[in-house]
């Protein structure tokens, strides 16, 4: 195929339908303005719960049970509250849906924990830290783009290719 300046490839194009580009001409500027709108959002849920962490490190029973209630419905506020991208398409279908459920859910066991937490004793704390963040990380999961078996090769391959992407993509194998 003779390129002429200005023109795409059929692949170009093909990669550009697929990831339902709207705001860029360039399908590798989108998927890592994508990865790295999830990055950013993803460090302000970690950095909420490492506040909360080290927050409740030597706080009284009865403090740290707040600390870490009040911690754990931040990191559920920040992510319910993230807009979230919606381009390319192929990579986040579903992903304000997800989100949107687990924040439900984590709001649900936010409460259960509240009823239960009145006091966190120093050796309870470590399982219930574990247990917020077990619970951050479910909230990270359903933040990330997905990758499906109808997610087009070549935006695989730039998912593969762009770095804040890996650490925000679950990859299938190199083939």
């Amino acid at each position: 195929m003779v390129k002429t300046p200005g023109s795409r490839s059929a692949a170009t194009l093909f990669v550009m339908l697929a990831v339902g580009c709207t705001g860029s001409d360039d399908p590798a500027e989108e998927v890592a303005t994508l990865c790295q709108s999830v990055v950013d959002l993803h460090n302000e849920i970690i950095d909420a719960a490492n506040d909360m962490s080290s927050r409740e490190v030597g706080a009284s029973p009865t403090d740290r049970a707040i600390i870490l209630s009040d911690g754990f419905d931040r990191m559920i506020d920040i992510g319910a509250a993230a807009d979230l991208p919606t381009d390319p398409a192929a990579l986040t279908a579903g992903m304000e849906e997800r989100r949107d459920q687990i924040v439900a859910e984590l709001r649900t066991e936010a409460a259960a924990f509240r009823n239960t937490w009145r006091t966190i004793d120093q050796d309870e704390r470590r399982s219930t830290v574990n247990s917020i963040f077990l619970h951050g990380e479910k909230l990270l999961s359903e933040t990330e783009p997905r990758i499906t078996a109808d997610t087009p090769e070549e935006l695989i391959d730039l998912v593969r290719n762009t770095d804040p992407c890996r650490f925000v993509v679950q990859l299938p194998p190199a083939s």
